[in-house]
């Protein structure tokens, strides 16, 4: 496995620049991502069937033993299908995968101090929408409410040592921010909205009207 680019991006202490995969549920989507230049691809998965309900599962989904529970199989394709040495692959899997998690109720806020001192999580990433709605301001831009959980969320990964990074999206309507302004915040990570479908719909949008412009 290579390294992780994100992962050394954050360590160098600056800001890895993503996307959202979106509902798109096809490989080439990672694919196009990584060939538009982005650094990573955000796959979320709270709008799948997938369900991983506290911070510790998750750690023990995404690694192998002895970090996690994740199922070993040789000849996968993660492994090279058979042609890396399988001890080789178990290593760098579990040193290169990044695990993400959402921080978007008020519960996740109370248990903020444990799941950012939770080993194995590499970045905790704030939904400004779902949280604004948990803290009764949703609707709103840059409310003050927003800004203290975010500070709350901030200071959580701060206290715990750096051992994961904050996340928040860039131009959200909720905290309005750029790459710079996320940057000075400390924020490790920025999903860049929107994610493909929308892109998709618009470039076929402004595609078609400009051709029956042409025809006018």
């Amino acid at each position: 496995m290579q390294e992780n680019r994100v992962k050394r991006i954050m360590r160098d202490g600056g800001i890895a620049l993503g996307t959202y995969s979106g509902g798109i549920a096809d490989p080439q989507i990672v694919e196009i991502i990584g060939l538009a230049g982005f650094d990573a691809v955000f796959i979320d998965m709270e709008h799948t069937s997938f369900d991983l309900r506290d911070a510790r599962e998750a750690v023990k989904a995404v690694r192998y033993p002895p970090e996690g529970e994740r199922g070993m199989a040789g000849p996968s394709r993660a492994a090279r299908f058979g042609t890396v040495p399988l001890a080789e692959h178990l290593a760098s899997s579990n040193r290169e995968i990044s695990l993400a998690v959402m921080i978007e109720d008020l519960r996740a806020l109370d248990e903020i101090d444990a799941i950012a001192a939770t080993d194995g999580i590499d970045i905790i990433a704030v939904g400004p929408s779902d949280m604004s709605r948990a803290l009764g301001v949703a609707g709103s831009s840059d409310h003050p409410k927003l800004g203290a959980a975010i500070e709350r969320v901030s200071q959580a990964i701060r206290k715990a040592g750096n051992r994961a990074k904050l996340a928040l999206p860039t131009n959200h309507p909720a905290f309005p921010r750029t790459v710079a302004q996320l940057r000075e915040l400390g924020v490790g990570y920025t999903n860049c909205a929107p994610p493909p479908e929308a892109r998709l719909l618009k470039s076929y949008k402004e595609q078609i009207d400009g051709a029956r412009r042409l025809l006018r």
